[in-house]
């Protein structure tokens, strides 16, 4: 149920970017991930939206989250969640979307061809105009020309740095110096583009509202697309249909089946930092590999 006044600052905010007479007039809690409590919540005029609830410190989330969402609705590729508002009660920040009846991803192809199309959208430089998240963790977006030294400063290496201090891991540190070598080989004959990026693209973060393709909760920056479809291969497999949708627009480019073990480092540190040192593990055998690779 909704606290009185987080249900009073939640009709100013729509009463402000709408019109005066809107009220929430009911709220029913959804799934919505781990991280925020979520609502679909009835207004008196017969129209539905999605909210985020955090703690009020957490309005920063929300603002990036903002952020990223208007950046990825400006590129009229894949059906995102318009922002309506933002702000905080006394107690809790909040994010006001308006709510898609999602379904379960049908039409792969054509997210693979639409994701193609927002991949397409490119920038000069790596980075993104502010940091964000990914899941509740920081993530640093300054902009750089030299992607593979973005990779490694402000994802893998924080995320090192962040495991330091919640859970240090000797093997890890240990294999660093000799990772970075090996990783580097990685990028002798591949140099990306900045793509305009989902950033915590998982199979859960897309689905199908009617014959439109959508995704959401995104960690929005602008580097090498293929960083999106490893994500897509960390917790499943995208069909055949997909990659056929998204190479008829973008080929693929040789070696990147190394470059996504590369990627994904990256969200399983993630999860070493949240959710505890079995993923540590897993990131050992995966510097490993890459390491490996080289050697061969």
């Amino acid at each position: 149920m909704l606290h009185d006044r987080t249900l009073e600052a939640l009709n100013f905010s729509l009463q402000t970017a709408l019109e005066p007479t809107v009220k929430i007039i009911s709220a029913e809690p959804v799934s919505g991930g781990c991280i925020n409590q979520t609502y679909k919540c009835q207004t008196n005029q017969n129209v539905a939206y999605f909210i985020k609830l955090n703690a009020a410190n957490k309005l920063s989330m929300f603002e990036a989250e903002a952020r990223g969402l208007d950046v990825l609705r400006g590129s009229q590729t894949l059906e995102i969640p318009n922002v309506i508002a933002l702000g905080q009660s006394t107690s809790q920040s909040y994010l006001i979307l308006n709510y898609l009846p999602m379904t379960s991803l049908q039409d792969e192809f054509l997210f693979g061809q639409q994701l193609a199309q927002m991949h397409s959208q490119t920038v000069p430089q790596f980075g993104f105009d502010t940091d964000n998240f990914i899941g509740a963790t920081p993530q640093r977006n300054t902009w750089h020309e030299n992607w593979f030294e973005f990779f490694m400063q402000q994802r893998l290496g924080y995320q090192c740095d962040l495991l330091e201090v919640n859970q240090p891991n000797q093997q890890i540190r240990e294999l660093w110096p000799k990772f970075r070598d090996s990783s580097e080989n990685l990028f002798a004959y591949h140099e990306p583009s900045a793509s305009l990026l989902h950033g915590d693209l998982w199979q859960g973060n897309v689905a199908q509202n009617g014959t439109a393709i959508c995704i959401f909760d995104p960690a929005t920056y602008y580097g090498d697309a293929e960083t999106d479809l490893a994500m897509l291969s960390l917790f499943g497999s995208p069909s055949r249909e997909f990659y056929r949708g998204y190479e008829s627009l973008k080929p693929i480019a040789e070696g990147h089946a190394q470059r996504q073990v590369f990627y994904n480092l990256y969200h399983v540190l993630n999860h070493s930092n949240l959710f505890g040192s079995s993923y540590s593990q897993q990131a050992f055998g995966m510097m490993q590999q890459i390491i490996q690779w080289d050697v061969n």
